[in-house]
């Protein structure tokens, strides 16, 4: 016992004060912050272009943008000349925890350059969020995302479309690089299915190459411009189509890298010229071509099924890059009355 120098002089037995438990006053809980799904303002642009930027950071041919860029090169851009796509801002949506920017998801509307001019899909361009693991960011976009298709009247909807892809990301793929599993599994959730897995491959150049001309007789090779920055190859039997290849030259790319590239935007050869020499004599066409003009690389895409277009590229010298893309798809209503859909 604890006892005060006075008590003991006086013999007095001490005064014990009530003992008291105190314990600490807890401090009031704040809510959460709470989620919201808007259409991108100008204050947010800056933390966008921040999460594109962490997002492709780990893709080849990345390049840092700056606000400006990204507003030019992915929120303006309308996926010519592989689509033609509209640029809504109210399709640029943004979510937002608080004051802290946490995901963007960007949507259009239009159609795929080879389709009729009346079909008219949904398209999500882009999803990203500053924390891949938070599945409720997601889903609020993915969300936000099919209410705007439903208030367009689109029935269909290509996630990650690889012809709907930014001059900045990809060499212009538009596809959902492999290793971004949160973010397939957030589009599954939300009733995406997988389309298509995609292969990338790419060739540098040494020089000019001896081309064969394809087994088939009375051929005939047209070159064509394709606009300012492409051209176009077709092979013809008479008056006939039966193969054709589009090449497009990547000036952004090239320039960011120093290395002029190029990419090949589509290679077809009709089922029945197939495996006769006919899309290797237009390959070899195309690099002699891009040499000529001083292109030191040339990029191209295969789908993963396609096991014939694979052996061509290795065959001439193509390297398949160490990353695999994914496109996906869903149908949300019944098409339209008059509307074309797939």
């Amino acid at each position: 016992m604890v006892t005060t120098r006075a008590a003991l002089r006086d013999g007095s037995a001490p005064h014990l004060a009530p003992y008291r438990e105190t314990r600490p006053v807890p401090s009031p809980q704040l809510p959460p912050p709470v989620l919201t799904v808007a259409p991108l303002r100008q204050r947010e642009l800056a933390a966008v272009t921040e999460l594109f930027n962490r997002a492709m950071a780990t893709l080849p041919y990345h390049r840092p943008l700056t606000s400006e860029q990204f507003r030019r090169w992915v929120l303006l851009n309308d996926g010519a000349p592989d689509a033609d796509l509209s640029v809504d801002p109210a399709g640029w949506l943004v979510a937002n925890e608080g004051d802290r920017t946490v995901g963007f998801a960007h949507c259009a509307v239009g159609r795929l350059a080879d389709q009729p001019r009346e079909t008219r899909w949904g398209f999500l361009r882009l999803l990203l969020l500053l924390s891949p693991q938070d599945p409720q960011a997601a889903a609020a976009l993915l969300a936000a995302a099919d209410a705007y298709f439903a208030a367009q009247g689109v029935g269909h909807i290509a996630a990650f479309h690889i012809r709907t892809g930014y001059p900045c990301h990809l060499a212009g793929r538009g596809v959902l690089a492999g290793h971004a599993f949160e973010t397939m599994e957030a589009l599954g959730r939300a009733g995406y299915r997988m389309g298509q897995r995609w292969l990338l491959y790419e060739r540098l150049f040494g020089g000019h190459l001896p081309e064969r001309l394809p087994q088939r007789p009375h051929l005939t090779l047209r070159f064509d411009e394709a606009g300012p920055q492409g051209f176009a190859l077709s092979v013809f039997s008479g008056y006939d189509p039966v193969a054709d290849l589009t090449c497009t030259l990547l000036p952004e790319l090239s320039e960011h890298t120093g290395m002029a590239t190029a990419s090949l935007r589509r290679l077809y050869v009709h089922e029945a010229y197939r495996r006769q020499g006919v899309g290797r004599w237009l390959l070899l066409r195309c690099l002699n071509e891009l040499a000529t003009r001083q292109v030191q690389r040339l990029v191209a895409d295969i789908s993963h099924a396609d096991a014939a277009a694979q052996a061509l590229l290795l065959h001439l010298g193509f390297i398949e890059l160490p990353l695999s893309g994914y496109s996906f798809a869903k149908t949300v209503v019944a098409p339209a009355t008059g509307v074309r859909q797939p």
